[in-house]
């Protein structure tokens, strides 16, 4: 769900050319989700945001929006985290991928050390911490890569998860 009043703003930022530092899979994701998937709405029920998703072609643009992020944080509990270079999340404090994850767990009554966790993105950090096992996509940024357990020999483009799990289990 989006702001109607956005619309025009987000529209126009899709069409632009694709900078260089945004990865195609987010780019067409972005447009995507302009095109199909976002609920225009005159107002937001803040009761009812799961997650808040900033998005900007322009890296200084994320900058500020993290240091203005990091002022309002002093005030209201929430966590932050990216999943590319070019956006922020974020979510109710405490509510990550591993917390989802835990009420998994604990639902099939598994243990952490049971579960492969396989991610490219800051965001999958929380759930790096919780798994038994953590594979870094090549693609990864370098802070997840170091801490993982592996990386895999290819990219998302090259379909990496299908070979690394192709490898696991053959």
């Amino acid at each position: 769900m989006a702001l109607l009043k956005d619309k025009d703003y987000m529209v126009k930022q899709g069409l632009i050319p694709k900078p260089g530092t945004v990865d195609e899979n987010e780019w067409l994701s972005r447009q995507d989700a302009v095109e199909d998937k976002i609920r225009w709405s005159e107002q937001l029920d803040i009761k009812s945001v799961a997650k808040i998703y900033f998005f900007s072609n322009e890296m200084n643009t994320i900058r500020k929006w993290k240091a203005e992020l990091g002022k309002i944080k002093q005030y209201n509990a929430f966590t932050t985290a990216s999943s590319t270079h070019h956006n922020v999340e974020v979510t109710v404090e405490g509510i990550t991928k591993a917390t989802g994850v835990q009420l998994l767990l604990k639902h099939f009554q598994l243990a952490p050390e049971e579960i492969l966790a396989v991610g490219d993105g800051e965001n999958d950090l929380p759930l790096f911490k919780l798994a038994g096992h953590c594979v870094a996509m090549k693609n990864a940024t370098d802070l997840v890569k170091e801490q993982a357990d592996e990386v895999t020999e290819y990219s998302y483009r090259e379909d990496g998860l299908y070979r690394f799990l192709k490898g696991m289990f053959h």
